[in-house]
């Protein structure tokens, strides 16, 4: 009994020792930890960012590091860097942690993380601040971590916000379901290209229902069922993406100020792949493969009555050019589209409109690297779409990009479709509309520099008749009547070639107007070639 005793004060003696060690041991790590995280995060972001945390606790014998409330952010909260972030976390575990690795080698060896409420907050800032060089020749801590291992890192449901300032409460982007899923990650901190310091088997990004607010009078927002990235598959996909504007037809141009086309578009799907995220991180150049847009519908709302803003539109180069970073894109798609158009003329209060379905176009060689653009590299786009379900047209652009201002050539041809389908859009803007008559076909060629376009036209139709209205109505009263009969007779050409006679080939001629896009430019010079074409003036034979 005795010497069963003793044995049993020795056990108790050497368990209280234990017992006390590891507490010892538990609340130097604890130190040494923090000291050393802190210390690598205010030296690796050049003395810009500081970790917080209300507590943190090592449990020696299960391996793990949970802190709570987490908060890394700038240094300086009262003269922030340009763009800065805060990141906050209410719990993080950190299991199977090799702490033996760590005291020895400064190797960190994780099985995975565990965050719970996690939030990223992204503030622009000011952009009149400037960001701070990075010192390369600062000083290196060996007392700093060198490696880590983690064998996953799953963030769920991360709350993901971005403002312009700490000021702002309403975010410009925002998403409440994000899902982060890393595998198998190896961080080198001896290594200096950022594709060599970390390494991963796997990088997925799943974000659900993210909203945007875009523009700097937030005149719209995108939405999006859900972003997923894959860095290894090389693939970014939006599901059911829609352009929202943020007000009704009425008030959105009068909010912008000027005369402005508001756009509601929703797309069922866009799909980005082959992309070199690779190179993106290295080089700051974004390469692309092929984007494809599927199932687009676009509805298009001009108010022309108000006045032109005299802003000098750039040419679709000069878009491509100003891009900040480097960017090559080999095809664009968009595919199974619906397109409506609809304008109210400035010298009338009706409304005109149009629509385009069965709508696809690629664009191939989108690129802005000036070392690499040949003399003849052109951006190159291919549309084509029936016009209200009925005349099939086929457009063909060519951009050159040693141009920076506006130049660029068009051709296209539009397919059998009667004259009438055009009323639509003719009555509101020239009070007339087609009684009858068929285009039977369409065919023209122009070249749009930065003064004027010029080209040629076929416009091939027969049995055109027309009726003249009256501009408070649109109805064919008896003068309207008596200036239709006259029109017909000797305004206008009923066939296009007249019978037994020749076809009739026309002039594009149109001066440019530098305050509208490429795409009224286009509009404004086919249209252009159909007059002549059908106005029985003899400057026009």
């Amino acid at each position: 009994m005795k010497y069963i005793r003793i044995t049993g004060y020795v056990l108790i003696s050497i368990f209280f020792v234990l017992g006390l060690s590891i507490f010892i041991l538990n609340k130097y790590l604890n130190k040494t930890i923090i000291k050393s995280v802190k210390t690598h995060i205010y030296e690796s972001t050049n003395h810009e960012y500081i970790l917080n945390l209300d507590a943190l606790n090592v449990d020696f014998f299960s391996q793990s590091i949970e802190a709570t409330n987490l908060v890394i952010e700038p240094y300086q909260k009262e003269k922030p860097i340009k763009k800065y972030f805060v990141f906050k976390v209410k719990s993080l575990k950190i299991n199977d942690f090799s702490i033996i690795n760590y005291i020895k080698e400064r190797k960190i060896s994780i099985y995975d993380v565990d965050f719970m409420e996690p939030e990223l907050f992204v503030y622009l800032g000011s952009e009149n601040v400037k960001e701070k060089n990075s010192n390369s020749n600062s000083k290196k801590n060996d007392s700093l971590i060198k490696s880590i291992t983690i064998n996953q890192i799953y963030i769920k449901n991360l709350k993901f916000n971005v403002l312009n300032n700490n000021a702002e409460e309403i975010p410009i982007f925002n998403s409440i379901t994000n899902n982060l899923n890393l595998e198998n990650i190896n961080v080198d901190l001896s290594k200096i290209k950022i594709s060599e310091i970390i390494a991963f088997d796997k990088f997925e990004i799943i974000m659900e229902n993210f909203k945007c607010n875009i523009g700097n009078d937030s005149l719209y927002t995108i939405k999006s069922k859900k972003l997923y990235i894959d860095y290894n598959k090389s693939v970014m996909i939006f599901d059911s993406l829609k352009l929202i504007p943020n007000y009704n037809k009425n008030d959105f141009a009068k909010r912008a100020g000027r005369q402005t086309s508001r756009l509601e578009a929703m797309l069922s799907e866009i799909i980005i792949s082959n992309i070199n995220y690779k190179l993106l991180i290295e080089k700051q150049k974004l390469s692309i493969h092929k984007i494809e847009l599927n199932n687009c519908n676009l509805d298009v709302y001009r108010d022309n009555r108000l006045p032109l803003a005299k802003i000098i539109r750039p040419s679709i180069q000069s878009m491509i050019k100003s891009i900040p970073f480097l960017i090559s894109i080999d095809t664009i798609e968009m595919k199974n589209s619906k397109i409506a158009f609809e304008a109210i003329h400035p010298h009338s209060f009706s409304t005109g409109k149009i629509s385009i379905n069965d709508f696809e176009v690629t664009v191939t060689g989108v690129q802005n690297d000036s070392c690499l653009i040949s003399e003849n590299q052109s951006v190159e786009a291919l549309a084509s779409g029936y016009i209200m379900n009925k005349g099939k047209f086929n457009l063909k652009y060519y951009f050159p990009l040693k141009f920076t201002k506006e130049h660029f050539y068009c051709s296209g041809s539009l397919s059998t479709m009667p004259f009438s389908t055009f009323n639509s859009i003719i009555i509101p803007v020239k009070n007339l509309q087609a009684r009858s008559g068929v285009i039977d076909s369409l065919n023209f060629s122009f070249i749009a520099e930065e003064k004027h376009a010029y080209g040629t036209m076929k416009f091939k139709y027969h049995d055109l008749k027309i009726d003249v209205l009256n501009k408070l109505n649109n109805k064919n009263g008896l003068n309207q009547k008596l200036k239709s009969l006259l029109a017909n007779n000797f305004k206008i050409f009923e066939s296009n070639p007249q019978i037994g006679g020749k076809l009739r080939i026309s002039k594009i001629e149109i001066n440019h107007n530098p305050y509208r896009f490429f795409l009224n430019y286009s509009i404004q010079s086919i249209l252009s070639g159909i007059e002549p074409a059908i106005l029985n003036d003899k400057k026009n034979k």
